[in-house]
């Protein structure tokens, strides 16, 4: 019973969002106490969403990215403070100075200077594992990224940071991006139902359809295989499920050494960077906003809240948790923008 407002509050914002399903997990103190589907898997479709439903997840991806990377620190293969290109060689920009300005840190923090660059769908050539690196150290990436400030200057947020981080873990670990993803991050969480593949989505069957209504090039439902990105997977291809992804903010609130050192998991959710923003309450760790305040409706809490949210055609995620009380929340939605507030 004392879910019965969170469920009413549910319903009426995917209605009001437009959104024809999402699903909600709730975590407390280390354990998942309501997880539960809305509306259906998609327009036109009478299949109701589960709790087990798949999503896209968008860029709440990057703290999966952040976390491999830090594994790999923890392991003695990465220096956060090491130049990106001293993992990287072949990674260049149009200007021959830029470049060699980019150390690691400044990619888990958005500080590198890049500008913006993303192509949602891709030709086949780029759908492939490879492509993360052939992509990033080729020309058209070098000849539409550039940097807008020197590295370190500000925070910007920009999603070639991830793809680097995702090319600088592969040199490191000697892996394509799946698949050390899979074992350093999936498989000791048990999160076993968080693909990166459509064919894989697909082959599971139960996910969701999303509703575009801000992609015109992209056809309306979207499949898991309407579109596809190799390179841009570290900043926010993957679908997943609330289950998988509660065990992923279980894991940044309680810890899992098994996956990352207690001191290393800690450095995800510290300020790293002041986002001047917002009367300085906000700052950026490695891949988690960290917010010193919390608004509902038109109440203001002064308590720490951690989180990341994800868009990304037909599909809107977000995570959060509050350190103090060991409260976690999940809410994935199938519609362009569709944040569960």
């Amino acid at each position: 019973p004392r879910f019965e407002p969170l469920i009413a509050a549910v319903e009426a914002e995917i209605a009001d969002l437009g959104a024809p399903g999402a699903a909600v997990a709730v975590i407390e103190n280390g354990k998942v106490t309501f997880a539960r589907g809305f509306g259906v898997k998609g327009e036109g479709v009478t299949d109701p969403v589960l709790a087990t439903t798949l999503f896209r997840i968008g860029s709440v991806n990057k703290v999966l990215t952040a976390t491999a990377l830090m594994k790999e620190v923890e392991n003695g293969h990465l220096d956060l403070d090491a130049p990106a290109v001293d993992y990287v060689p072949e990674f260049e920009l149009a200007q021959p100075d830029w470049a060699p300005q980019i150390d690691v840190r400044h990619l888990l923090t958005h500080s590198s200077g890049m500008a913006d660059y993303l192509r949602i769908d891709v030709p086949p050539s780029q759908q492939t594992d490879a492509a993360l690196e052939t992509f990033l150290t080729g020309s058209t990436f070098a000849n539409n990224v550039w940097l807008m400030n020197p590295s370190g200057a500000f925070w910007n947020y920009s999603n070639p940071n991830f793809y680097l981080a995702g090319l600088v873990t592969e040199k490191a670990t000697g892996k394509h991006y799946r698949e050390f993803m899979q074992s350093t991050v999936f498989d000791p969480l048990g999160m076993d139902r968080t693909f990166f593949l459509g064919d894989d989505v697909i082959a599971d069957g139960d996910y969701a359809l999303g509703k575009n209504e801000g992609y015109a090039d992209i056809d309306d439902p979207i499949a898991p295989d309407s579109y596809e990105n190799a390179w841009g997977r570290p900043a926010g291809y993957a679908s997943s499920n609330v289950l998988d992804m509660a065990k992923f903010v279980t894991f940044l609130m309680d810890g899992n050494e098994a996956v990352l050192s207690d001191e290393l998991r800690a450095e995800l959710s510290k300020k790293q960077i002041d986002m001047h923003t917002f009367f300085d309450l906000q700052s950026y760790g490695f891949a988690l906003f960290v917010d010193d305040f919390a608004v509902a409706g038109d109440d203001w809490y002064d308590v720490q809240v951690v989180s990341h949210g994800g868009d990304i055609p037909g599909f809107a995620a977000d995570i959060m948790y509050v350190p103090s009380t060991g409260f976690g929340l999940v809410t994935l939605a199938n519609a362009d923008r569709a944040h569960l507030r």
